[in-house]
């Protein structure tokens, strides 16, 4: 092979001998693989490999409204208190220095799942967010009929999610899950009848909301066991707020007020 083959001939030349002599290969084309490879920078071809998207290390925040299939709310209902939930959510990640329009957001119906980018810290979740958020939901509480009372379970988790198109997979998304859905979240924020009820993970608790002097004093939140399905863990509960009385159900005939977002309208 002469030296005009470069790095192909480079290639055939290293090739061990097969029956005692070297095979005949076809003369490449240089048109095509110039324009392919760059010579000067690859001495033998390298095989392609698999992309692997790695994981990043995210906060996570999950919301859940309270009572959301509740018989008393009509699908109107449950449309408005998906909207409010949306707009104070929107409103308070803004107002704490965490774009909204940079997360990741997963619609689970009654609920949504944040995926906060790793560049933000995770202290941004715990203050002011979490004090704008109680603030917000107090405000509109006091203002909303039965129907459109908002109560809301968050849970603050951070772990390493892949950012894959599609539903944020990672195991760090299922101890979040968990966590709003614990017994003792529910029955905790059923007896305070709390606007809005915040759980971490000990992670979270230890090395962020531990740490931080803010809005919420870390010895408002109570140590509480996080059992459900195969998890059995411990958590940090924060309750914020008491709405002026339980909500009541109400299905049936009748008339009854409707909040839209912070005014009212009466519906006949």
């Amino acid at each position: 092979m002469s030296d005009k083959h470069g790095w192909y001939g480079g290639l055939v030349d290293r090739m061990p001998p097969a029956g005692g002599y070297r095979p005949a290969l076809p003369t490449p084309n240089w048109a095509e693989a110039s324009a392919e490879v760059d010579p000067s920078e690859h001495a033998v071809p390298v095989p392609l490999l698999h992309a692997v998207r790695r994981p990043l290390n995210c906060s996570i925040m999950l919301t859940d409204i309270a009572d959301f299939g509740d018989p008393g709310r009509t699908d109107i209902d449950r449309w408005v208190v998906r909207d409010v939930l949306l707009q104070l959510l929107r409103d308070s990640f803004d107002g704490s220095g965490v774009p909204w329009a940079q997360c990741t957001h997963e619609n689970r119906g009654d609920g949504i799942l944040t995926i906060v980018p790793p560049t933000i810290p995770t202290s941004c979740l715990v203050d002011p967010l979490i004090g704008l958020l109680a603030g917000k939901l107090r405000r509109y509480n006091r203002q909303a009929g039965d129907p459109v009372r908002v109560q809301v379970r968050a849970a603050i988790h951070m772990g390493p999610v892949t950012t894959d198109p599609g539903p944020p997979p990672g195991h760090a998304v299922i101890p979040a899950a968990r966590m709003v859905d614990a017994p003792a979240v529910r029955r905790a924020m059923i007896a305070r009848h709390a606007d809005l009820a915040v759980v971490a993970s000990t992670h979270v608790y230890d090395t962020v909301i531990r740490q931080t002097d803010g809005l919420v004093d870390q010895s408002e939140y109570q140590r509480i066991p996080i059992r459900v399905k195969e998890t059995d863990t411990t958590g940090w509960l924060y309750l914020h707020g008491r709405t002026s009385q339980p909500r009541r159900h109400l299905a049936g005939p009748g008339r009854r007020w409707r909040a839209f977002r912070f005014g009212r309208v009466r519906r006949p």
